[in-house]
């Protein structure tokens, strides 16, 4: 009689063991699935987003083409702590706007992205006499330098002001994309930047100007 209760005595734990280990499986599968669903749902929500912004993009281009110059929609808030370009058209133009956050600019470097199929070139223009303007026409950009006059001693902070005018003709009654970009595909070593008096190199943050 002894015998069959110690058996009793001894298989009990291995019951229990073997119902722990049921149990953490079937919780660590609960986790992996509640892990793919949140996953998941995380990836539709970054897809939406996407596939809005460039539905929402195309629709504003395909509207404006007929108007000249059309504009990317870029939607982000200048920091006026850190520097700053704007640029908006003008029938067929771009003025750009600039803050240096108070840095005393001796020469800058702006690229535009200008669908030249659409457009020719007429002139680019500094709004600010202290500088003199230097255009490089390149594959599907324009390189602009602007070069600060050496008889000008006074400091020439951009303080929210215009800086320059790019005129373009159009080929077509139909209108073609212009934008200032940082960089540009053809060339990743060439950006736009402020160079200060101390040779100090900024690195604006861009943004068209909204409702122009």
């Amino acid at each position: 009689m002894d015998v069959p209760q110690e058996i009793s005595q001894t298989t009990q734990p291995e019951q229990k063991k073997s119902h722990f280990h049921f149990s953490e499986l079937k919780s660590k599968k609960m986790l992996v699935i509640i892990a793919l669903v949140f996953w998941g749902a995380v990836a539709g929500i970054i897809y939406f987003i996407f596939t809005d912004t460039v539905r929402e993009t195309k629709n504003i281009s395909s509207s404006s083409a007929k108007e000249g110059i059309v504009l990317p929609l870029v939607k982000m808030k200048l920091n006026d702590k850190k520097a700053w370009l704007s640029y908006r058209k003008e029938g067929d133009s771009i003025i750009v706007k600039a803050f240096s956050e108070g840095k005393d600019i001796s020469g800058y470097d702006v690229l535009a992205s200008v669908d030249f199929g659409k457009y020719d070139l007429k002139e680019v223009v500094s709004l600010k006499p202290e500088f003199s303007v230097y255009t490089g026409k390149r594959a599907g950009y324009l390189s602009i330098t602007g070069i600060k006059e050496l008889n000008v001693n006074t400091p020439t902070l951009f303080n929210k002001e215009d800086i320059l005018r790019i005129n373009l003709k159009p080929k077509t009654g139909v209108g073609g994309v212009a934008t200032i970009v940082s960089t540009v595909s053809q060339n990743r070593k060439e950006k736009t930047k402020f160079v200060d008096s101390s040779l100090q190199v900024l690195y604006p943050q861009i943004q068209m100007e909204q409702g122009k």
